[in-house]
């Protein structure tokens, strides 16, 4: 028997997206289609990236882009040629409204599940257009998936059918993840005398160096602490536009020799620092999930992260990691004093990796996203 059809039309692919897809492929004769080449500041290897998809794939990159919107012309072709059971689309996007439009007009019917990013906060604060936006499509449609059961609960509460919501966090097989952590121990171990970590204790940040990040603020924490305790270090791994700015904050704060700005770090080297890392900072101001929480957390490390940041919904505060206010520097200096207080120093990596502090099951979120699709497709019965 033919397995059912499903289509999902998506920014672009990363490195968190391929378990998933491929998870979601053992179900369902799946098809993504990307929008960008990248996400927006990220550059990946995509040649390396498809390569690891067990699922048709393609892209759909002609049109144009408005104030961040992204206008593909062919949705609807795309839809009529590879004729899904269901479509699964990003939030309340421009491909979404064209999806819609093709089910409203066209002969082949399919059902329409959204994916959002959202977290509590982003959807609370929505602004009108955008809460507009979300009520119209959500009506339209016959599912919802989102990263944390807070968000599901939130849309649950504000009128959409929780039995028809899927929580499915953005993250990768645990398994695979350690996996490739092992990979990156000889790495890790040059990295360790290269920087001469022996008896420091390391705190990590990993991601793009734009205002938004709070990575300025992570440094001004990091001056307090390390004024107590001179054996900390900071390893800020990415890169972005406020690079230049936030190493001149580092020198001018006497931090030049406690804090290591790597650049921008993909596979080996990015999992090198995992390896050596002991506690893992998020400070956004803004960020709808977090990925890099989970992988820390995948890694054994416990995280500080920010409470507004989607991720919050994986700390156990006090337990995994410890939650803090993204603008208040002294909280954020006392969460590092607590975690270092639990760290022994830095030592070479061993044969054995920390137990992974994550809370939640990759297995348990795509099962419910399985689940929601099998729904949606019973539901379509009978349709031509």
């Amino acid at each position: 028997m033919d397995r059912p059809r499903v289509l999902v039309l998506h920014p672009a692919l990363t490195p968190y997206r391929i378990d998933l897809f491929n998870a979601l492929a053992e179900s369902f004769t799946l098809k993504t289609l990307f929008f960008r080449a990248n996400p927006v500041s990220q550059s990946f290897d995509q040649t390396a990236l498809r390569q690891q998809l067990h699922c048709e794939h393609g892209d759909l990159t002609r049109g144009v882009d408005v104030w961040g919107r992204q206008f593909r012309w062919g949705v609807g072709g795309a839809i009529r040629a590879f004729q899904p059971r269901v479509v699964v689309a990003m939030e309340y996007a421009p491909s979404t409204w064209m999806a819609a439009w093709e089910r409203m007009i066209g002969n082949h019917r399919f059902g329409l599940v959204l994916w959002t990013a959202d977290n509590v906060e982003m959807c609370a604060n929505a602004s009108r257009l955008r809460a507009l936006a979300r009520t119209l499509m959500l009506s339209r449609a016959d599912g919802l998936v989102v990263y944390t059961t807070a968000t599901r609960d939130w849309y649950a509460r504000h009128g959409f059918d929780g039995e028809r919501i899927a929580v499915c966090a953005n993250i990768n097989r645990p398994e695979h993840f350690r996996a490739q952590l092992e990979e990156g121990r000889t790495l890790a171990l040059t990295l360790f005398h290269r920087h001469q970590l022996g008896g420091t204790r390391l705190f990590l940040s990993v991601g793009r160096l734009a205002a938004i990040k709070g990575v300025d603020r992570i440094l001004a924490a990091f001056q307090r602490v390390q004024r107590q305790h001179p054996e900390t270090r900071l390893a800020i791994v990415g890169d972005g536009v406020q690079r230049n700015h936030l190493e001149s904050l580092a020198r001018e704060a006497g931090l030049e020799r406690a804090v290591i700005f790597t650049g921008q770090l993909q596979a080996q080297e990015l999992r090198a620092w995992y390896l050596l890392g002991q506690v893992f900072i998020l400070a956004s101001a803004f960020e709808p999930y977090g990925a890099v929480v989970h992988e820390a957390l995948t890694a054994g490390i416990p995280v500080i992260c920010s409470r507004v940041a989607g991720a919050r919904d994986l700390i156990i505060d006090g337990d995994n990691g410890w939650l803090f206010d993204p603008w208040d520097i002294e909280e954020l200096a006392r969460c590092m004093t607590l975690a270092m207080a639990g760290c022994l120093p830095v030592e070479l990596p061993g044969d054995v990796l920390p137990a992974s502090l994550m809370p939640v099951s990759f297995t348990e979120g795509v099962s419910q996203f399985v689940r929601l699709l099998q729904r949606t497709i019973t539901s379509q019965r009978g349709l031509p």
